[in-house]
Protein backbone atom coordinates (compact mmCIF):
# COMPACT_ATOMS: atom_id res chain seq x y z
CA UNK A 1 0.00 0.00 0.00
CA UNK A 2 3.06 2.35 0.41
CA UNK A 3 4.54 1.86 -2.62
CA UNK A 4 0.95 3.00 -4.30
CA UNK A 5 0.34 6.08 -2.46
CA UNK A 6 4.02 7.01 -2.31
CA UNK A 7 3.13 6.38 -6.32
CA UNK A 8 5.96 4.17 -7.14
CA UNK A 9 3.96 1.48 -8.39
CA UNK A 10 0.32 1.91 -10.31
CA UNK A 11 -2.04 -0.69 -11.36
CA UNK A 12 -3.10 -2.35 -14.34
CA UNK A 13 -7.00 -1.75 -13.86
CA UNK A 14 -7.58 -4.35 -16.66
CA UNK A 15 -5.80 -7.35 -14.18
CA UNK A 16 -8.97 -7.15 -12.30
CA UNK A 17 -8.61 -7.39 -8.73
CA UNK A 18 -8.18 -10.36 -6.79
CA UNK A 19 -11.26 -10.58 -5.16
CA UNK A 20 -10.02 -10.25 -0.95
CA UNK A 21 -10.54 -7.62 1.36
CA UNK A 22 -8.85 -5.45 1.25
CA UNK A 23 -9.09 -5.63 -2.66
CA UNK A 24 -5.69 -5.35 -4.92
CA UNK A 25 -5.52 -5.76 -8.50
CA UNK A 26 -3.50 -8.93 -9.60
CA UNK A 27 -0.90 -6.91 -11.65
CA UNK A 28 1.13 -3.33 -11.54
CA UNK A 29 3.16 -1.43 -13.45
CA UNK A 30 5.96 0.40 -12.00
CA UNK A 31 6.57 3.84 -12.43
CA UNK A 32 10.19 5.16 -13.47
CA UNK A 33 10.99 8.08 -12.63
CA UNK A 34 11.32 11.03 -15.04
CA UNK A 35 15.25 12.05 -15.16
CA UNK A 36 15.54 15.49 -16.31
CA UNK A 37 16.88 16.18 -19.83
CA UNK A 38 17.01 20.37 -20.00
CA UNK A 39 20.79 20.22 -19.21
CA UNK A 40 21.27 17.49 -22.19
CA UNK A 41 19.02 20.04 -24.52
CA UNK A 42 20.66 23.07 -23.39
CA UNK A 43 24.06 21.32 -24.55
CA UNK A 44 22.68 20.26 -27.44
CA UNK A 45 21.68 23.44 -28.25
CA UNK A 46 23.98 26.08 -27.48
CA UNK A 47 27.33 24.02 -26.55
CA UNK A 48 27.70 21.51 -29.23
CA UNK A 49 29.47 22.82 -32.46
CA UNK A 50 27.00 23.76 -35.42
CA UNK A 51 29.03 21.16 -37.32
CA UNK A 52 27.54 18.68 -36.00
CA UNK A 53 23.97 17.84 -36.31
CA UNK A 54 22.02 17.19 -33.13
CA UNK A 55 18.35 17.00 -34.67
CA UNK A 56 18.53 12.76 -33.74
CA UNK A 57 19.66 13.77 -30.38
CA UNK A 58 17.06 16.06 -29.80
CA UNK A 59 14.60 14.09 -30.37
CA UNK A 60 16.58 10.55 -28.70
CA UNK A 61 17.85 12.12 -25.72
CA UNK A 62 17.96 8.77 -23.81
CA UNK A 63 20.33 7.60 -26.98
CA UNK A 64 22.42 11.23 -26.74
CA UNK A 65 22.90 10.38 -22.79
CA UNK A 66 24.70 7.11 -23.82
CA UNK A 67 26.38 8.54 -26.66
CA UNK A 68 27.18 11.74 -24.86
CA UNK A 69 30.80 11.53 -24.17
CA UNK A 70 31.51 10.46 -27.91
CA UNK A 71 29.62 13.35 -29.05
CA UNK A 72 31.72 15.55 -26.81
CA UNK A 73 34.83 13.92 -27.77
CA UNK A 74 33.96 14.73 -31.46
CA UNK A 75 33.20 18.29 -30.15
CA UNK A 76 36.04 18.91 -28.64
CA UNK A 77 38.30 17.68 -31.32
CA UNK A 78 36.11 20.26 -33.73
CA UNK A 79 36.60 23.02 -31.87
CA UNK A 80 40.23 22.47 -31.01
CA UNK A 81 41.05 21.23 -34.56
CA UNK A 82 39.44 24.16 -36.25
CA UNK A 83 42.60 24.88 -38.36
CA UNK A 84 43.13 21.45 -39.51
CA UNK A 85 39.23 20.52 -40.64
CA UNK A 86 39.17 23.53 -43.36
CA UNK A 87 41.33 21.06 -45.26
CA UNK A 88 38.91 18.98 -46.69
CA UNK A 89 40.75 15.29 -46.04
CA UNK A 90 39.63 11.65 -46.58
CA UNK A 91 38.72 9.36 -44.17
CA UNK A 92 42.54 7.78 -44.07
CA UNK A 93 43.89 11.41 -44.00
CA UNK A 94 42.18 12.21 -40.71
CA UNK A 95 43.07 8.65 -39.10
CA UNK A 96 46.85 9.67 -39.83
CA UNK A 97 46.10 13.26 -37.52
CA UNK A 98 44.84 10.57 -34.84
CA UNK A 99 47.84 8.34 -35.80
CA UNK A 100 50.46 11.23 -34.91
CA UNK A 101 48.63 11.41 -31.76
CA UNK A 102 49.43 7.97 -30.56
CA UNK A 103 52.89 8.37 -32.26
CA UNK A 104 54.19 11.01 -29.90
CA UNK A 105 52.33 9.41 -26.94
CA UNK A 106 54.17 6.37 -27.50
CA UNK A 107 57.54 8.35 -27.74
CA UNK A 108 57.06 9.98 -24.41
CA UNK A 109 56.41 6.48 -23.44
CA UNK A 110 59.39 5.26 -24.51
CA UNK A 111 60.20 2.32 -27.31
CA UNK A 112 60.75 -0.02 -24.79
CA UNK A 113 57.57 0.43 -22.56
CA UNK A 114 55.63 -0.01 -25.97
CA UNK A 115 53.66 -4.12 -26.26
CA UNK A 116 55.98 -6.73 -28.44
CA UNK A 117 54.77 -7.18 -31.96
CA UNK A 118 53.05 -10.88 -32.96
CA UNK A 119 54.75 -13.10 -35.58
CA UNK A 120 54.15 -11.33 -38.62
CA UNK A 121 52.48 -8.08 -37.23
CA UNK A 122 53.64 -4.71 -39.01
CA UNK A 123 55.38 -6.62 -41.65
CA UNK A 124 53.65 -5.34 -44.42
CA UNK A 125 54.01 -1.90 -43.80
CA UNK A 126 54.37 -0.13 -47.00
CA UNK A 127 55.40 3.24 -48.64
CA UNK A 128 51.70 4.81 -49.46
CA UNK A 129 51.08 4.13 -45.09
CA UNK A 130 54.92 5.98 -44.53
CA UNK A 131 54.56 8.87 -46.61
CA UNK A 132 52.20 10.28 -45.13
CA UNK A 133 54.45 11.19 -42.21
CA UNK A 134 57.33 13.98 -42.18
CA UNK A 135 60.84 12.41 -42.18
CA UNK A 136 60.86 12.55 -38.24
CA UNK A 137 57.91 10.84 -37.83
CA UNK A 138 59.40 8.27 -40.03
CA UNK A 139 62.59 7.58 -38.52
CA UNK A 140 60.19 6.80 -35.00
CA UNK A 141 57.83 4.64 -36.67
CA UNK A 142 60.65 2.57 -38.15
CA UNK A 143 62.40 2.86 -34.73
CA UNK A 144 59.68 0.97 -33.08
CA UNK A 145 59.43 -1.50 -35.53
CA UNK A 146 62.57 -2.62 -35.64
CA UNK A 147 62.53 -3.23 -31.92
CA UNK A 148 59.60 -5.51 -32.31
CA UNK A 149 57.31 -3.28 -31.07
CA UNK A 150 54.10 -1.66 -31.99
CA UNK A 151 51.50 1.18 -30.56
CA UNK A 152 48.29 -0.16 -29.43
CA UNK A 153 44.89 2.11 -29.89
CA UNK A 154 44.32 1.76 -26.32
CA UNK A 155 47.41 4.22 -25.01
CA UNK A 156 44.82 6.87 -26.36
CA UNK A 157 42.69 8.16 -23.65
CA UNK A 158 39.30 10.92 -23.62
CA UNK A 159 42.01 13.40 -22.12
CA UNK A 160 44.59 12.91 -25.11
CA UNK A 161 41.88 15.04 -27.11
CA UNK A 162 41.03 17.70 -25.01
Amino acid sequence: MDLIESQKIKPVKASGINGKSPALYREYWIVEEKQDVSGYVNELNYEISPVISTDYYQSHIERYTQDRQWVLLLNNYIKNNNNKLITMMSENERSFDIYEKMLIKAERMGVENLPLTKEGQNRKIGNLFMENFSQGQQVSIMGILENDRYIPQEILNIEDFK
